[in-house]
């Protein structure tokens, strides 16, 4: 799930600056450095999920309406990014998110880490959001 959610990070943040390893860059102080935590992580459960579901389609089935039933275990992280400016030390961005499951992606239900992956994304895609809102523009990389 690590990788996961490191290849979610540079992919996203990819999208406004040039990414690059630590080791690439010497001191780094032309960079900004993240550093990113799964705080936690919960693995969707088919087996409990499956059963609102065969409740509703019975319920339908016998032509009664029954409201949707939320799944039980739908699964999803948390997650703590910090990007720091790596020649003054400066936060430029702090996120504490997190994101469960949602009833309508079904698939979700049935895939174990489907709702972690989500997670990983839209936690990766709000820290680009919070760069571009406070005016990111691309830094200059260091020549190797």
């Amino acid at each position: 799930m690590t990788d996961a959610f490191n290849t979610e990070i540079k992919k996203q943040v990819g999208k406004i600056y040039r990414v690059v390893d630590a080791s690439e860059c010497g001191a780094c102080t032309e960079a900004v450095h993240i550093r990113a935590a799964i705080t936690n992580i919960r693995r969707s459960k088919w087996y409990y999920n499956a059963i609102p579901v065969v409740a509703g389609f019975a319920a339908g089935a016998a032509g009664g309406g029954m409201p949707p039933i939320p799944p039980p275990a739908p699964g999803g992280a948390s997650e703590e990014l910090i990007a720091v400016d790596g020649a003054t030390g400066e936060t430029l961005v702090a996120i504490a998110t997190y994101n469960n499951g949602m009833p309508w992606n079904m698939m979700g239900q049935w895939i174990p880490y489907s709702h972690a992956k989500r997670a990983f994304h839209l936690a990766s895609a709000l820290l680009v959001e919070e760069f571009t809102k406070n005016g990111a523009k691309p830094l200059p990389t260091p020549k190797g």
